[in-house]
């Protein structure tokens, strides 16, 4: 997916439901941030947690076969952002895995009851989350993270014409503003930021000792990690440090 693609999107006849004035000024908004991922989905996610009237947010960049989910962003309070932020979940479990596995958004109408969710219930209702959905976000069969958002008062059924704004932003926008983001993000330099942290990486601390040393949280360190790992084709620490370090000597 190129740029030129997806602005050609904004003038293409519209789908069942036509895209409003509003959806198109979101749209085009994400076309302005594509050198930086982090942004277009924290602009993305934003668009959907107002379109649906939810009372907030998150979604993470990672892959299927990574071991967590942590939030790149969070549209929340204060306080529920830090919550949230430090609320790791295990990304194989069944509940994270029906997302991943849908191509559409998978619903949980009655946090409390839903037995799908398992032992994630009990952390959900921890964080106050009453009703959720959650969406894989990806272009065709390539999958980039997930999204979740959520209600924190009453239970909420999400009914079809939501569930279908909501997969439709993702699936004709997000998801392929994402994929053009990364592909500009890829083979530039790092940051200085990305480059103390894989530093640091490289001299065996952990992300919590990471964080602290650089006076930032380790939600900041692991979204500056998965950057650099994205910018040197690296897919996992070992393979960072060993990229930064052949970098570094060049």
């Amino acid at each position: 997916m190129t740029v030129d693609q997806l602005r050609r999107r904004l003038d293409a006849p519209g789908t069942d439901e036509p895209w409003t004035e509003r959806d198109r000024d979101r749209a085009a908004r994400l076309l302005l941030h594509l050198d930086d991922p982090t942004r277009v989905l924290d602009l993305g996610l934003r668009h959907l947690v107002t379109e649906v009237g939810a009372a907030r947010g998150d979604a993470g960049l990672l892959d299927v076969d990574d071991t967590t989910y942590v939030p790149t962003v969070v549209v929340a309070d204060a306080d529920a952002v830090q919550q949230i932020g430090e609320t790791p979940l295990p990304n194989d479990h069944p509940t994270l895995r029906s997302a991943w596995s849908c191509d559409r958004p998978v619903a949980f109408d009655d946090v409390d009851r839903d037995v799908r969710l398992g032992s994630l219930a009990t952390v959900f209702a921890g964080l106050g989350t009453t009703s959720m959905v959650a969406r894989r976000i990806g272009f065709g069969p390539v999958g980039l993270g997930l999204l979740c958002i959520d209600e924190v008062e009453g239970r909420r059924r999400w009914d079809d014409r939501t569930i279908e704004r909501i997969d439709d932003f993702v699936r004709r926008w997000l998801g392929p503003a994402l994929v053009a983001s990364m592909l500009l993000a890829d083979g530039t330099p790092l940051t200085t930021a990305e480059r103390q942290a894989v530093a640091e990486l490289a001299r065996g601390s952990t992300y919590a000792e990471i964080a602290r040393r650089l006076g930032k949280s380790e939600r900041t360190i692991d979204n500056q990690l998965r950057s650099a790992r994205r910018k040197l084709g690296a897919r996992n620490g070992v393979e960072l440090v060993n990229a930064y370090e052949a970098e570094t000597r060049a």
